[in-house]
């Protein structure tokens, strides 16, 4: 039989009848890398293989991942679980009374921004931001923002890094990436104003510290980040999307709401007389190596940096 011109004959490798080969996968070879995981239950080392095996292909050991947390389910029953978890709630004491004075002399110094050069903002209808004060010089100095506070010194440097070095490992982040504040500003409503939907771009965590909160001074609103799939969903006779997009959080005072900066949220608007005070807080990342070539530490890491190694 001829073969085509370029191609080589090939012949045929019969497979021996018996137990069925293993996947090259499946072997780990003596030279492959290990992996020394201290913290797993089961302890030991795992190969290359058994963490990042083929794509589609489940790895061979998988008992060093936890289970997702799940309640107890009574008879007839449902709990929620939930493998994705982006939305988490924690409380601390800010003592508001203690910086309302710098709260307010901010916000003044903002809304003469605003009236003068009539900047737009995410508040809307009196509603005003700090975030305008960002670089500027405030008495011949420049402007410091409310995570550099002294007032807020144990909040920053004690209570905060304990919680996002948690949400760091749930959310599956490198160890070797510094995470550090980026940038923080604080909001003003009163009555009628709010914020509108918006997402921090470039922070993996953001944090509402709700500084006062009066009552009916408005909700935190989450958008739903699946909503790209809710054309497959059962419509009403009006043709809207059965249910809304939107989901409410009732938040209090010294609340802490952390969740993803993608996740695309805004407040409701403000029935209350008092002023609602708010201090946003995003949280960036610098790769190990540039921190290290840093000669001036410009930024201040949450934790001590994980050389690699």
């Amino acid at each position: 039989m001829k073969r085509a011109r370029g191609f080589k004959e090939v012949t045929p490798v019969e497979t021996p009848i018996g137990k069925p080969k293993r996947s090259s996968w499946l072997q780990p070879k003596e030279e492959e890398r290990s992996f020394d995981e201290g913290n797993l239950e089961m302890g030991g080392k795992l190969k290359s293989d058994e963490v990042f095996p083929p794509i589609a292909i489940p790895p061979a050991k998988s008992s060093h991942h936890p289970s997702v947390p799940c309640a107890p389910v009574e008879s007839d029953g449902m709990v929620d679980l939930n493998p994705f978890p982006y939305l988490y709630k924690s409380t601390y004491d800010f003592k508001f009374d203690t910086i309302k004075e710098k709260v307010v002399d901010d916000i003044k110094r903002s809304k003469s921004i605003v009236d003068q050069t009539g900047m737009q903002t995410p508040e809307k209808e009196g509603g005003y931001t700090t975030v305008l004060l960002m670089g500027s010089e405030v008495n011949g100095k420049m402007w410091a923002a409310p995570h550099t506070w002294p007032e807020l010194s144990n909040f920053i440097d004690n209570w905060l890094p304990q919680k996002i070095k948690n949400l760091w490992d749930t959310w599956n982040l490198s160890p070797y990436a510094i995470p550090y504040i980026a940038e923080s500003w604080i909001n003003e409503h009163s009555y009628g104003s709010f914020t509108e939907g918006h997402h921090h771009q470039n922070s993996q965590i953001s944090l509402s510290c709700y500084l006062n909160v009066p009552k009916d001074s408005g909700r935190l609103m989450i958008k739903d980040p699946m909503e790209i799939y809710n054309h497959s969903r059962p419509l009403n006779f009006n043709h809207a999307l059965l249910g809304s997009s939107w989901r409410y959080i009732g938040v209090d005072t010294n609340d802490v709401v952390f969740f993803p900066g993608f996740l695309e949220h805004q407040t409701e608007r403000s029935e209350s007389d008092e002023k609602r005070y708010i201090m946003s807080i995003n949280i960036s990342f610098m790769d190990y190596g540039a921190f290290a070539a840093m000669s001036n530490k410009m930024i201040k890491p949450l934790w001590e940096p994980k050389p690699f190694g």
